[in-house]
């Protein structure tokens, strides 16, 4: 027993020594959102006046608030992971399609919406013509089904003294059964299986608490703008030109006015250098992108920039190609048309541009606190294990999070 008692003692002390090189960082926070999210917004996309219309999110999608979708694709290249779109607060989609599983905290209004995986509502739905390939589970009120809703898999209602009305749907009865609570009344075709009140499948865990981590998202792009040997340039906007002088990561401070519209970025390397990523920390607010695009040297691609807009509220685009990924905590991003290869890490998001995927794979630098102490980067195997945290973290459910999200 005294070597078993011993190898456990061991084992326990070995776990706390190696602890601190498992602390996981704002930065840390920030890459695996920008690696696993094409957009990930702390407000909404779209509203209810504007929504996001007739374009596309090549990859997964996460909205703290409410989501306003109409004739555009989520997760349009099914990138995978665990879920396609997670809304905090209610979605509102007409048309389109939701390329994987989707999770929402508050109310769904579907109609017409197809290739849904699973669909997860925590409030009410409303689903008129829509085709959902795997199970629904509706925790609120109600449900109602009408238009010819289409479920291969099982509708599950799991919200006490609720109602189901489905008389009016066209659509088959789901093939996996419908499952029901006893307080549940229900209104459903003649056609349809008979409701049971046990035998379905457990509602999966809600991967909603991801945006407990919006503080580390701005505490991230405050640090990074306080990243030492930056080159500063100043520019009125227009055509701005600028040459890299470093190897490896080269940190450029780019100062505008406000209001300033920039046409173009050209960036070159000087002579002998080799970059292996890039940050533009933008100080300026009311920035409008029209009418032109970003260009890189050798070296330099949508994978490896990271655009910091710490203080803007308001990013604007029209006919802009932007080539990287926009950080943007505080902004509401609005680009009508062209489209942005990269992560969009902003307050809210409005317009109709496309949105591709290229996830972040910039290596940041050592993480700078507010007191100026300095947090090391994880080594790579710990990255993964707080990759493996914050996904558990993500898996619990709390609502209350998201009844104080801005409508």
């Amino acid at each position: 027993m005294r070597p078993i008692k011993f190898l456990t003692k061991l084992a326990i002390a070995a776990g706390l020594l190696a602890a601190p090189a498992a602390v996981a960082t704002p930065y840390d926070t920030l890459q695996s959102i920008a690696g696993t999210y094409n957009m990930f917004l702390t407000g909404n996309l779209g509203t209810a006046g504007s929504p996001f219309a007739n374009s596309d999110v090549q990859g997964n999608v996460a909205v703290a608030g409410n989501a306003y979708i109409s004739g555009s694709a989520v997760n349009q290249n099914n990138t995978g992971g665990s879920a396609a779109l997670i809304v905090g607060g209610n979605l509102n989609q007409t048309y389109g399609s939701i390329q994987g599983n989707a999770y929402v905290g508050g109310d769904a209004t579907l109609n017409g919406v197809g290739s849904i995986q699973n669909l997860v509502v925590r409030g009410s739905l409303n689903d008129n013509g829509g085709t959902v390939g795997g199970n629904v589970f509706v925790g609120g009120s109600t449900a109602t089904l009408n238009g010819g809703v289409t479920i291969n898999g099982s509708l599950n209602m799991t919200g006490a003294n609720s109602t189901l009305n489905a008389a009016s749907n066209g659509g088959s009865s789901p093939a996996g059964g419908i499952y029901v609570t006893s307080s549940t009344t229900v209104n459903k075709p003649s056609y349809w299986s008979t409701p049971q009140t046990s035998g379905g499948p457990s509602t999966p865990a809600t991967p909603l608490d991801v945006f407990g981590t919006s503080t580390d998202i701005t505490n991230a792009s405050t640090s990074l703008t306080a990243l030492s040997g930056a080159t500063a340039v100043s520019s009125n906007g227009g055509t701005i030109n600028i040459t890299l002088t470093k190897n490896g990561l080269n940190v450029i401070n780019l100062t505008l006015p406000n209001g300033a519209t920039v046409n173009s970025i050209n960036i070159t390397n000087a002579n002998g250098i080799t970059p292996t990523g890039l940050i533009i920390n933008v100080n300026g607010n009311n920035i409008n992108f029209t009418g032109g695009s970003l260009s890189y040297p050798s070296g330099i691609s949508a994978s490896n920039v990271l655009y910091n807009f710490s203080n803007a509220t308001s990013i604007t685009g029209s006919g802009y190609g932007f080539v990287g990924s926009l950080l943007a905590p505080l902004a509401t991003v609005n680009f009508n048309n062209g489209n942005i290869n990269g992560a969009v890490i902003a307050a809210n998001y409005t317009g109709g541009a496309q949105v591709n995927t290229a996830p972040l794979t910039l290596t940041l630098p050592t993480y700078q606190t507010s007191g100026g102490s300095q947090v090391a980067t994880p080594e790579p195997g710990t990255l993964a294990l707080f990759g493996t945290g914050l996904a558990v973290i993500g898996l619990v459910f709390r609502r209350r999070r998201y009844r104080a999200a801005p409508a």
